[in-house]
């Protein structure tokens, strides 16, 4: 093999290695695949479509140079999440307060141009982080971090997560017993209020669970 071969084999390595360390790929980049799917929607008083919010997945992938399953396979090695508002007007904005997160909810409030999100609570050792964000278009009104104690005093999984549209009212497991949150408000509730039979909508549930829930 002549040195000009041995070049271009040179210079082929290190734009693999290159791009292996920029991208997280052990291979070389392939084009990422996107997919779009509509998670909410404001309404009008015809039912026509006013708003609605579009969770957008871009699955970046790497072309692996040889894997179990044989040579020049694809793998996914990490996936974006974004949200694009769409407006009546067809124009869009990004709703980057939104990105990198899975929303349990995102909902419209009725009578304004608010929207609420609830997020997916995400585990860290014995507690959960839950995120709660009100926005106006692509505007961020408000953000509250909410945490959660996931064991209860018996050593139980008590997580929970039930909301109510009636009252826009977040009910969850705290660290000093049950809690209660008025989205719109911006307040915790004090003492807990009972709520009516089938005004609960329960966004996550762990069976097994003895402690007291929310109705349903």
């Amino acid at each position: 093999m002549n040195a000009s071969r041995y070049t271009q084999l040179f210079r082929f390595g290190v734009f693999l290695g290159a791009a292996s360390l920029s991208t997280g790929c052990i291979g070389y980049p392939a084009r990422g695949k996107v997919l779009s799917t509509e998670v909410a929607a404001r309404t009008g008083t015809s039912s026509n479509r006013l708003e609605t919010i579009e969770a957008r997945y871009t699955f970046h992938r790497c072309v692996m140079l040889l894997t179990p399953s044989g040579a020049f396979q694809d793998w996914i090695h990490s996936v974006d999440m974004d949200y694009v508002l769409h407006r009546a007007d067809q124009s869009k904005a990004a709703l980057t307060f939104l990105r990198g997160r899975e929303w349990k909810k995102i909902l419209p409030v009725p009578s304004t141009n608010l929207w609420v999100a609830i997020s997916q609570p995400e585990r860290r050792g014995r507690q959960d982080d839950l995120e709660v964000v009100v926005f106006q278009d692509d505007d961020l009104v408000r953000r509250r971090k909410l945490e959660t104690m996931a064991l209860g005093a018996d050593g139980r999984y008590a997580g929970f997560l039930a909301f109510s549209r009636v009252r826009w009212v977040i009910w969850y497991p705290g660290q000093e017993g049950q809690k209660q949150y008025d989205v719109l408000r911006d307040r915790f509730i004090a003492p807990i209020e009972e709520w009516g039979k089938d005004e609960a909508e329960t966004l996550m549930w762990v069976p097994g669970d003895v402690s007291p829930r929310p109705p349903n």
